[in-house]
């Protein structure tokens, strides 16, 4: 069975002749995460890779990580250090949470911040109590426990880097946080729109309900997608690991297909 590696792009490897050591040591592809950037921004990142591959004389695939359904703190303007016992502005002049968490914000309401590194408990709809300090930067993951937020499966980022893809070389994408189905035909449709249909699609999910919806409604092409993508994703206790080996093997090793 051939493997596809895949190495994470970022600031220790933006460099052509690291990402050509990469190659030569056998990476086949390298992801790209767009959680906190833009695909325009990315630009010099990309560049690098051009550089590694005409270094190398191989080329590589080229995996977007979109955004996707999460909820995320704003942009900050600097870090925001939150020490223990000390109340917090939750929205405009404070933590910058999206407006469908502050909607959903009620008095002793839990909010987890960076993956719940830093915890916060809500005393109105616009203060918390900070419960566990840290330090916090733009676009870190918010959460509220319990608490069930409807948001759309495709961010505006999202369709604007995909608008961007074609002209990047990019030959795969991953959706991340996908809870069912609609999500899935939501994310194709987008990249059919935008000139991939033959690209690769990799759903990317940690949670087991979402595993439960997988196997109820994933036809074999996207599960064999989709055990390639979360058997490369660190996964926490309770998620997806003790599953992979229920999922069926891909057939081959998937041709790197550019969008055109």
């Amino acid at each position: 069975m051939s493997v596809e590696i895949y190495g994470t792009l970022g600031p220790a490897c933006a460099d052509a002749a690291t990402l050509a050591q990469m190659i030569d040591a056998g990476m086949t592809g390298i992801r790209l995460n767009l959680s906190h950037m833009t695909l325009r921004e990315a630009q010099p990142y990309l560049d690098a890779v051009r550089a590694a591959e005409r270094e190398s004389g191989r080329s590589i695939g080229l995996l977007l990580d979109m955004q996707g359904p999460e909820l995320r703190v704003g942009r900050i303007r600097e870090p925001m250090v939150l020490e223990e016992g000390a109340r917090v502005v939750l929205g405009e002049g404070g933590i910058p949470l999206p407006e469908e968490a502050l909607c959903a914000v009620t008095k002793g309401q839990v909010i987890l911040l960076d993956d719940g590194k830093l915890r916060l408990r809500a005393e109105s709809a616009n203060c918390a109590l900070v419960e566990r300090r840290g330090v916090l930067r733009s676009r870190k993951s918010a959460a509220l426990p319990g608490v069930e937020i409807s948001l759309p499966a495709m961010t505006a980022q999202d369709r604007e880097n995909l608008e961007l893809a074609p002209s990047c070389g990019v030959t795969a994408v991953m959706q991340p946080f996908v809870r069912n189905a609609d999500d899935l035909k939501t994310g194709r449709a987008a990249m059919n729109e935008r000139g991939a249909r033959g690209s690769a699609c990799l759903p990317r999910s940690k949670t087991a309900a979402a595993w439960t919806l997988f196997r109820s409604c994933c036809r074999t092409r996207t599960r064999s997608s989709l055990r390639a993508a979360i058997s490369a994703t660190p996964c926490r206790s309770g998620s997806f690991p003790p599953y992979r080996n229920a999922l069926p093997r891909p057939a081959g090793r998937a041709a790197h297909r550019s969008w055109s």
